[in-house]
């Protein structure tokens, strides 16, 4: 998504929560050769889709996936975490 390409992931554990199924890429389930084909295919098709959830995707990253903003968060977690023992 940080490179502006559509994802198709797997219905895994971390995927589920970074992709937006329909919006940034598509969401598949494991081990469906047919569905990763018909996204494949569909995205290939579709010029606008592609554009659009290229948008959608770099978007996403800028807006949740800053370092500096992720690395005060995390810091304040653990102040906070520290504090209450």
């Amino acid at each position: 998504m940080a490179c502006e390409v559509p994802v198709i992931a797997s219905d895994v554990d971390g995927f589920t929560e970074t992709v937006e199924d329909g919006v940034t890429g598509f969401i598949i389930p494991r081990e469906n050769t047919e569905a990763i084909a018909d996204k494949l295919w569909q995205l290939y098709s579709d010029k606008e889709l592609r554009a659009k959830m290229s948008t959608a995707g770099r978007q996403r990253v800028l807006r949740l996936y800053d370092w500096e903003e992720n690395v005060k968060t995390m810091e304040q977690a653990l102040l906070e975490t520290a504090a209450q023992k």
